[in-house]
């Protein structure tokens, strides 16, 4: 497939935070995401929303049956799954995800449920992924519904993605670091370091 330029993003909310739709070459230069905030130091660790209560875990999160028809075999349940897995085993840290299950809602309106719903979408705004409704503790996530993902061929990282995302609904925000998942500007497949000590500040064991 062949990369696609993004488009310019508009300006978004704190709570509708997106990642905007880049081609290869221009990874090095554009940001992933279209809040450009960033912590003050670069080992600081920022957040997103406040951190979920010890008998509020494991986080629940829910995923679209749905899926795109380019990605055979729920493979990017399996990605989003696998992302989910790094947060939920680093040392050290209390934190866990939950995989509550498939449903068919889609991502349209905030239910407080406390659940994380997942879902794929066709979205002509350019974006990848993102924050589509945010509440403390609970943050609705919407994936682009479209062939550019690596599970189905294309040239974009769907762990990379989600990873940032899901860091997001569990209460972090950006980084510095540059081989964080949460820095807007990196495409890591891997927690960091620094990912791992600011997921531990957050939830310590």
């Amino acid at each position: 497939m062949k990369p696609r330029t993004a488009p310019s993003l508009s300006k978004t909310s704190a709570i509708l935070l997106a990642v905007g739709l880049l081609g290869s070459p221009a990874l090095a230069e554009r940001s992933t995401c279209s809040r450009l905030d960033l912590p003050a130091g670069a080992d600081a660790c920022e957040t997103f929303g406040p951190a979920y209560s010890v008998d509020q875990l494991p986080a629940v999160f829910t995923v679209t049956r749905e899926g795109t028809d380019t990605c055979p075999g729920f493979s990017e349940h399996r990605t989003i799954r696998d992302a989910a897995y790094q947060w939920s085993t680093v040392p050290g840290s209390s934190f866990s995800f939950k995989f509550g299950g498939f449903e068919e809602r889609s991502v349209g309106g905030l239910f407080p449920d406390g659940v994380q719903h997942l879902t794929f979408l066709a979205m002509n705004d350019g974006t990848l992924g993102k924050v589509w409704h945010w509440i403390p503790r609970q943050a609705d996530v919407a994936f682009q519904d479209d062939d550019i993902w690596d599970c189905g061929g294309g040239d974009l990282s769907l762990i990379a993605v989600s990873l940032h995302q899901l860091g997001h609904a569990l209460g972090l925000g950006h980084s510095t670091d540059p081989e964080s998942v949460l820095n807007p500007n990196s495409w890591a497949e891997e927690l960091s370091a620094s990912d791992e000590e600011c997921l531990r500040n957050l939830y310590p064991r």
